[in-house]
């Protein structure tokens, strides 16, 4: 395992041989005439920036031809020639948009809200016009508030939440729908995405820091079409940094933090970006480490803290212009997740106490190789994105507590063991229209392949018969194979109507080969499976342009998932045997949504909101039997209806607000009595109200230093931990408060951070082990008060 110390001396390595400097970059520039709006999009893309024109009516302006070669500063200049626009380089890739002053207009009092391009439809737009609900983060803003994964994320994105087994090992769901809070063979309710590629598939989240990165989306609600199967409850996107062909620059950041019944903490990053051929080819790569000391102690194997973990990662990306059309960018991802033990306590024993007999230690490797080319012409644009993932897991549980119901005996210590190697390729090409024309179109063509090798193995520490140490093993195989195609087109009927359809064939493969034996199986069994499913997801959207700040939008789109080979799977469990027990059923769910995205006040202010109606047909779910083994099958079916809310104010040049709130209820309209499901059982693991809020106020000090505070607060509502009403453990209703504070100074920053201010000892997850669940009840707790400092500095 590399501890600080030695990711410290190859940070500073690397940072010898890099130069650092600064230089205007120059660009091949080649924007038609069009809408303002349409030429900044055109602009962004081609110049690798991001453009925020919040508090300025950008659509009634329209811009001439400019072709040429021009840095993004002479491009802007001549784009806003005989306006009344100007700009101003918040950073090196961030402009933000105003309009100048005059005789007859009061400057604002403050700034307006950024308005960030995103990609989330498969190609740049501003979401403000988007007929779908998205929230787009900077990655500035993340780093604000000391946001470093999508467990800190969540807060501040209205309908995101998240089970906690820990770093590596959680399902993301978004709008409330969950299809349980346990992980075995069910695919994932949520795409997640870096860069251009999907990163899983029936894992849980790989957890990717979010360093180095440009901006994240979140798209809630289905998107079967763009997306495929696996995004029922909407998508996640990291889209990093990519190399900058033209200017030199690097980053050095450490900081060390303690932990309230902890111990120290320590973090370090760091980036460069090197040039190789002016304007041609750039090299990027960044690192990162964080080293955890835990707060759980284990008085049954007489450890303290054992909860320690260690994440780093590392990242290369190369970016080769070809010509004024072709881009290429190939970049290489690794992380390692390396956590000692397991994060939950026993409610009998008392805060951050248990008593396992043996460690439970989790470690993680995810390594992307990723290639995306761009073609960039009159007609629009292509695009082909190709990915090959390696992800391997190791995983040890105490089950020594459910042995002695299995065999009859007590046996002494008992590791459950689990090892995951994943491999999978994926390949997209698609086809999109210029941004320029009256309908908008999309087509594409997308192909994976996936493989998984999983390995288990429940046994004991001390036999009492030769053989009879191997309680129970399962090797099993699946590979899956994915072809589709799928296309989306917008139409404008007339000026502030917009008409968006779009529709996804897909044939999915699925076959499975599992082996089983042992002393609990007898004779052992081998099972051979598959299932192959194609058929289309279609979606539909209609816009309406009330005012140059008020959209309103209407939306039916559909989510899918492909069923799977029921293994070790109870008959009683399977809602309709006369199907057949070999497999358990896709899932498929319909939403109707009616949204409204608006600005006030120039600007200032912008409420987008949405509600949303979801019908959810055969539930997958990954559940647990008594004895603590998983097994699949379909729960029922439901209806969801949801209220989501995203308000953000600035109120004045320096103090901005943002917040957001959640609200649903779900019920079950048919239910798998196996599951004990009732009238009023909702969907596990999501509580019915949560709601966030968080504010940052700038202000200068002496010796031209700009000080920054930031104060985030959150609030997450009672869920439970399965489908049951009654005696089932109860988890959420508690309160979260982090603060920030950071001094600016030419390239160096500095900083200190809370967090968990009031030391919350909330139950974030009711469940650690499953071979003890049924003995204990399990806490996750909020990780204790941490407080530390930070220090960075830009070259």
């Amino acid at each position: 395992m590399l501890k600080p110390q030695g990711l410290w001396i190859l940070i500073v390595g690397f940072f010898m041989i890099c130069r650092a400097a600064a230089a205007e970059r120059i660009i091949v520039i080649d924007i038609p005439a069009q809408s303002m709006s349409d030429a900044l999009l055109a602009l962004a893309e081609q110049a690798d920036i991001s453009i925020g024109f919040g508090g300025v009516d950008i659509q009634r302006y329209r811009s001439k031809r400019l072709v040429g070669a021009y840095n993004p500063r002479q491009a802007l200049e001549r784009l806003f020639a005989q306006t009344d626009l100007t700009f101003t380089f918040v950073d090196t890739e961030t402009v933000r948009i105003d309009r100048l002053p005059s005789q007859s207009v009061m400057p604002k009092a403050g700034r307006s809200i950024e308005s960030i391009i995103v990609t989330a439809t498969k190609r740049s737009a501003d979401p403000r016009r988007l007929p779908v609900s998205v929230v787009a983060l900077r990655g500035e803003r993340l780093e604000a508030f000391g946001v470093e994964s999508i467990g800190t994320l969540a807060p501040q994105i209205a309908g995101v939440s998240l089970t906690n087994l820990g770093p590596g090992r959680n399902k993301i769901f978004v709008r409330g729908l969950s299809d349980g809070t346990f992980v075995d063979r069910t695919q994932s309710t949520v795409g997640v995405y870096l860069d251009e590629s999907p990163i899983i598939f029936n894992d849980t989240n790989p957890d990717i820091r979010l360093s180095d990165i440009d901006r994240v989306e979140v798209v809630r609600g289905p998107q079967g079409t763009l997306y495929g199967a696996g995004s029922i409850g909407g998508a996640y996107r990291i889209i990093t940094n990519k190399p900058d062909l033209d200017a030199y620059s690097s980053q050095l950041r450490g900081g060390v933090s303690a932990t309230k019944d902890g111990g120290v903490n320590s973090s370090l990053s760091a980036m460069t970006n090197v040039p190789l051929v002016g304007g041609r080819l750039a090299l990027r790569a960044s690192g990162y480490g964080r080293f955890n000391e835990g707060y759980i102690d284990d008085v049954g194997i007489g450890g303290s803290n054992v909860n320690e973990s260690d994440i780093y990662g590392a990242r290369a990306g190369l970016r080769a212009k070809f010509s004024d059309h072709w881009l290429l960018d190939i970049a290489v991802n690794h992380q390692s997740i390396n956590i000692a033990n397991t994060q939950y306590y026993f409610e009998r024993l008392g805060a951050f106490r248990r008593d396992n007999s043996l460690a439970e230690p989790y470690d993680d490797r995810f390594s992307q190789l990723n290639t995306t080319l761009r073609g960039q012409y009159d007609w629009g644009e292509i695009v082909s994105a190709t990915s090959f993932i390696r992800r391997d897991i190791d995983n040890q549980s105490d089950a020594t507590r459910i042995v002695p119901a299995l065999i009859g005996a007590a046996r002494g210590p008992s590791p459950y063991n689990l090892s995951k190697e994943i491999s999978s390729w994926t390949h997209e090409t698609r086809l999109l229209s210029a941004s320029d024309r009256r309908v908008l179109w999309l087509i594409g063509l997308y192909l994976s392949d996936r493989g998984e090798d999983l390995t288990t193995s429940l046994r004991t520490l001390r036999s009492v018969a030769p053989g009879t140490e191997i309680l129970f093993s399962e090797r099993r195989r699946d590979d899956v194979e994915e072809f589709a195609l799928f296309g989306e087109a917008s139409l404008r009927l007339f000026d502030p109507v917009t008409l968006t359809a779009g529709v996804r064939w897909f044939n999915t493969d699925l076959k499975t080969r599992s082996m089983t034996m042992g002393s609990l199986d007898g004779a052992g069994s081998l099972t051979d499976g598959g299932n192959t499913q194609d058929g289309f997801r279609p979606k539909l959207a209609l816009s309406y342009q009330a005012t140059e700040d008020v959209l309103i939008y209407g939306q039916a789109a559909q989510g899918y998932r492909v069923g799977g080979v029921n293994i070790n799977t109870p008959v009683s469990a399977i809602e309709d045997p006369d199907e057949g027990t070999d497999t358990f059923e896709s899932d498929r769910l319909w939403n109707l949504e009616l949204g409204v995205k608006s600005q006030w006040l120039d600007d200032r202010i912008a409420v987008n909101a949405a509600i949303f109606r979801v019908l959810w047909e055969d539930i997958q779910t990954d559940q647990l039997l008594d004895n603590g083994f998983t097994f699949v099958t379909n729960a029922g079916d439901a209806r969801i209806n949801g209220v989501e809310l995203d308000v953000a104010a600035q109120v004045t040049q320096d103090f901005a607000v943002n917040g957001n709130l959640f609200w649903n209820n779900s019920k079950f309209l048919e239910a798998n009595e196996f599951l004990g499901i009732e009238a009023d059982s909702r969907l596990p693991g999501i509580p019915e109200f949560s709601a966030g809020i968080s504010g940052t106020y700038g202000f200068d000090l002496p010796k031209d230093i700009r000080g920054t505070v930031s104060l985030d607060y959150s609030y997450i509502g009672e869920s439970r931990l399965t489908y049951r009403s009654d005696d089932v453990p109860k988890m959420g209703d508690y309160h979260l408060i982090n603060a920030r504070f950071q001094a600016d100074k030419d390239e160096w920053t500095a900083g200190l951070f809370v967090n968990n201010l009031t030391n919350e000892k909330g139950n974030t997850f009711s469940f650690g082990n499953p071979f003890s669940l049924a003995f204990e009840d399990q806490i996750t707790p909020v990780r204790p008060l941490t407080a530390g400092i930070f220090l960075e500095k830009r070259f």
